[in-house]
Parts: C-alpha cells; sequence; structure tokens
C-alpha cells in the first residue's frame, strides 16, 4: 500500500497558494481602481514595473552584484518599490 497523503496535501497547499496570490493580485488592483490615473501617475507605476520586471527576467542585469542584495534585487519587489517610493518624491504633483 502506497502512502498518497503527502501529495494530497501538496495539492491542496497549491490550490491555496494560487488562491492567496490571486486574493493579493485583487486587494492590488482596488488600491490602484481608486487613484486617479494622471500622466504622473502611470509614469510611476509603468517605470517602476518595467525595472522590477525586467530584473526578475533579466537576472544576469545584477551579476556583479553578490549575497542577498542580488536575491533581493531579483525578486522584483524590492526594486519596484524604492523606484516608485523614489519617483514618487521627486517628480513633481500635476495640478
Amino acid at each position: 500500500m502506497t502512502d498518497t497523503s503527502s501529495g494530497a496535501y501538496s495539492d491542496v497547499l497549491g490550490g491555496g497558494v494560487i488562491v492567496m496570490f490571486g486574493m493579493i493580485i485583487s486587494a492590488g488592483l482596488n488600491m490602484l481602481s481608486e487613484v486617479e490615473m494622471n500622466r504622473r501617475n502611470m509614469i510611476i507605476m509603468a517605470v517602476s514595473l518595467s525595472v522590477g520586471l525586467g530584473l526578475s527576467q533579466v537576472p544576469s542585469a545584477v551579476q556583479h552584484v553578490s549575497g542577498t542584495l542580488n536575491t533581493l534585487l531579483i525578486s522584483g519587489l524590492l526594486p519596484t518599490a524604492v523606484i516608485a517610493i523614489i519617483l514618487n518624491l521627486i517628480l513633481p504633483q500635476e495640478d
């Protein structure tokens, strides 16, 4: 008799993870729907998402950075957040 319980648990866990990330994406889109999408905000979003996705898709761009910083940079989350915060601070508000 084979033990299939561990496979069943990983299947249920995988389904739960899919639902969890779907809820996170939905909450993020809900927050973005309340933001006025003017040119400034669209530039901030476009540049930060492009750099974050670019670094996660081309990890060799930060090949000379080692250790934990390399891992954080290719994760996509840290560069996206940092660039969005910096652009939000330096780009002038539109009236």
